[in-house]
C-alpha cells in the first residue's frame, strides 16, 4: 500500500533509494517492482574502488522498466547559490523532492559536528527560513533551517568526495508500464557471466570472475596493515550493496505470485545471506587487532559466497529457458 507516513523505513535501501522510495509512495506508486538490479560489478582500488551490486543507471533503468520518469539537476560549489534557490524558491506545487547533503551540519543526526558523510533526504515543504523534511535513513521528520541546510550543502565540497550537490524528483509515471521479467532475467545472468557493466567504468570485472579479484585485494589489504584494527574498513559498504540487491530481487520476483519462480527466488535470498555474512565478517576482520590470523578464514567466506553465486547463476539459465515460465509471464 502506497503510505503518507512521515518516515519510510527498509534496511535494504540507502538513503538516496529510501528518498526515491518515499517520494514515489507519496504519488501512490508501488515500488517492490522497482529495485531489481543483483549484479556485481568491482574496480580495483587503484584505480578508484568501485564495489556494488547496481550495473545500469537507476534513472535510466527505471525510465526503460517502470515508466519512471526521474529528473536529477547536478550543482557544482560554484553553483550553490543555484542550488539552494532551487530548494527554496522552486518547490514543486505538487510532490516532494531529494536534495543532497553533508551530515556533519545535520543537528538531528548522530554525526553531527563529528563526522562527514554525503547524504540524502527528502524535502517535503519550505518556508523562508527553513524546510520541512523527512530523513528517512536517520528516522527524522521535522524543520531543518535554511542556515543549517546551506552550510551542510557547502560542506559536501569541502568535506566530501563529491564534487556536486543532487536536486531530484518524479516528473512523470507511466502507469500502465511493466517490467519485461524475461528480459532482466536475462541482463542478470549475463551480468554474472560477466558482461560489463552497462555504463562506462574502465578496468572494472563483473559476475562470478570479480569475487576472486575482491578475495585477492582484501586480502592484500589484510597483508598490508601492520597495525591491525582495520577500522577504515572499504569493503564492508560495497559487500553490503552486493548482499541488498539480492534482496530487492527477493522482493521483485515474489510479487508477481509465480509459484515456477520460487526456486530462483530462493537462491535470490541465499545470495543475500551469504553476502551478508561476508560483509558482517569483513566487518569483524576491520576491527580485530589480528587480522593476519583471520586471512584463511576470510578466504574460505569468498569461497563459499561464490559457490552460492554459481548456484544462483544455475537457477536464472533454468528460469530464463523455461517455456512454461516464459508463457505465464509474457500471458
Amino acid at each position: 500500500m502506497a503510505t503518507a507516513a512521515p518516515i519510510y523505513r527498509n534496511n535494504y535501501l540507502n538513503c538516496s533509494q529510501l528518498t526515491i522510495a518515499a517520494m514515489l509512495l507519496r504519488k501512490g506508486i508501488e515500488i517492490d517492482r522497482v529495485w531489481r538490479q543483483a549484479g556485481l560489478v568491482y574496480r580495483p582500488e587503484d584505480q578508484g574502488f568501485v564495489l556494488i551490486g547496481s550495473f545500469k543507471h537507476f534513472r535510466e533503468d527505471i525510465l526503460h522498466h517502470n515508466g519512471i520518469h526521474l529528473e536529477e539537476i547536478f550543482y557544482t560549489e560554484e553553483e550553490l547559490d543555484l542550488y539552494i534557490n532551487r530548494v527554496f524558491k522552486q518547490h514543486p506545487s505538487a510532490g516532494t523532492v531529494s536534495v543532497s547533503l553533508d551530515i556533519f551540519e545535520l543537528p538531528y543526526c548522530p554525526f553531527y559536528e563529528r563526522e562527514h558523510g554525503y547524504h540524502t533526504l527528502e524535502v517535503l515543504e519550505v518556508n523562508d527560513d527553513h524546510a520541512v523534511v523527512s530523513d528517512h535513513a536517520y528516522s527524522y521528520h521535522g524543520t531543518l533551517s535554511k542556515d543549517h541546510l546551506m552550510k551542510a550543502a557547502r560542506s559536501v565540497y569541502e568535506h566530501t568526495p563529491r564534487t556536486e550537490n543532487r536536486y531530484k524528483w518524479i516528473k512523470h509515471v507511466e502507469l500502465q508500464k511493466e517490467p519485461d521479467v524475461l528480459v532482466i532475467l536475462k541482463e542478470h545472468a549475463a551480468i554474472l557471466e560477466g558482461a560489463p557493466p552497462h555504463f562506462d567504468l574502465p578496468g572494472a570485472v563483473t559476475g562470478l570472475g570479480a569475487i576472486s579479484v575482491i578475495q585477492k585485494d582484501y586480502i592484500d589489504s589484510i597483508k598490508d596493515n601492520e597495525n591491525g584494527n582495520l577500522l577504515d574498513n572499504v569493503y564492508f559498504e560495497g559487500l553490503k550493496d552486493v548482499a541488498n540487491s539480492r534482496k530487492h530481487m527477493v522482493t521483485f520476483l515474489s510479487s508477481y505470485e509465480n509459484e515456477l519462480l520460487h526456486p530462483l527466488i530462493q537462491a535470490f535470498e541465499d545470495a543475500y545471506q551469504s553476502w551478508t555474512v561476508l560483509a558482517n565478517f569483513t566487518a569483524r576482520v576491520g576491527l580485530s587487532k589480528n587480522p593476519r590470523s583471520m586471512i584463511d578464514r576470510t578466504a574460505n567466506r569468498f569461497q563459499k559466497t561464490l559457490e552460492v553465486e554459481t548456484r544462483l547463476l544455475t537457477e536464472l539459465k533454468e528460469v530464463i529457458q523455461n517455456e512454461d515460465l516464459s508463457n505465464s509471464l509474457s500471458s
